[in-house]
């Protein structure tokens, strides 16, 4: 059976946007998948994230596919780069790699964003990247996906007046995600 991880954003929730959405979706192609409750604002860090996941999903590691939205894409690539999961597939959407010019966000992302990424280990552990980022992303420049698709060799799907891609532009649903999703 195969397994996907869907991670949430800073000001996300397991029940929020799209993510029961796709989960029902995969889970009726078969799929175990799982949307763990990451710690937002109190205790949100990188290591808290990894603890979280740790805690609520054993056998994590083996998991097939990630899909993450904003700082949710963000801790997929951290958890690529330290090599905590090699996943045949991840998708990155609405993802930072860098401060989005908001001081209360960029706080609490600093622990996923202040120092440089190792590209090189993400690519070797997922050569199968995807970007889904609006091309009006009121929060995530199209800069940062822009980078990511350059250094990982992924494929950008720039998605016209999309915004976050999130509930507050309609995505509740996400066909075109789900469609790029190999089995």
């Amino acid at each position: 059976m195969k397994r996907a991880l869907i991670f949430h954003g800073t000001h996300g929730s397991p029940e929020g946007n799209w993510f029961p959405w796709l989960q029902e979706e995969l889970m009726m192609q078969g799929w175990q998948v799982a949307v763990p409750k990451l710690p937002t604002h109190d205790g949100q860090s990188l290591d808290g994230w990894i603890e979280a996941l740790k805690g609520q999903i054993p056998g994590y590691a083996e998991a097939d596919l990630l899909v993450g939205h904003s700082c949710g894409g963000t801790f997929a690539l951290r958890l690529l780069e330290k090599n905590l999961v090699e996943p045949d597939q991840t998708i990155l959407v609405s993802c930072l790699i860098d401060k989005i010019n908001n001081g209360e966000y960029d706080s609490l992302n600093s622990s996923f964003i202040d120092y440089p990424f190792d590209w090189s280990a993400i690519k070797n552990a997922c050569e199968d990247i995807s970007i889904f980022h609006g091309d009006d992303d009121p929060y995530v420049t199209t800069t940062q996906a822009d980078i990511i698709a350059e250094k990982l060799n992924a494929h950008l799907h720039m998605i016209k007046d999309g915004g976050h891609l999130n509930a507050d532009t309609g995505y509740t649903s996400f066909p075109a995600l789900l469609d790029s999703i190999h089995d």
